[in-house]
């Protein structure tokens, strides 16, 4: 039994194949599953980058509010998914 089905993202080989087109629904995707299982972020927003010199890797910018910060302090992520479908998040 699944403890939580549908925690992750959609299969990131749908959204290589897909590129251009699946650019938007991956950046919403990515930002659905952050703003669902990590309440610590407020104002999520992810952006694609253009990134030529690696075709067969994805580049994401993410910046988002510290919820529990008066304010809202805004961090920044760089997300790196790899052609074998590793992920590296970096803080900005």
């Amino acid at each position: 039994m699944e403890a939580c089905p549908d925690y992750g993202l959609m299969d990131l080989s749908l959204i290589i194949a897909g590129l251009p087109d699946s650019e938007v629904a991956a950046e919403r995707a990515i930002q659905k599953c952050i703003e669902r299982f990590e309440p610590r972020l407020a104002k999520v927003r992810v952006k694609r980058l253009e990134m030529p010199e690696q075709p067969l890797s994805l580049f994401f910018t993410i910046s988002a509010s510290l919820a529990s910060v008066s304010g809202g302090r805004t961090e920044s992520f760089e997300t790196v998914i790899g052609p074998s479908g590793a992920v590296r998040v970096e803080h900005r």
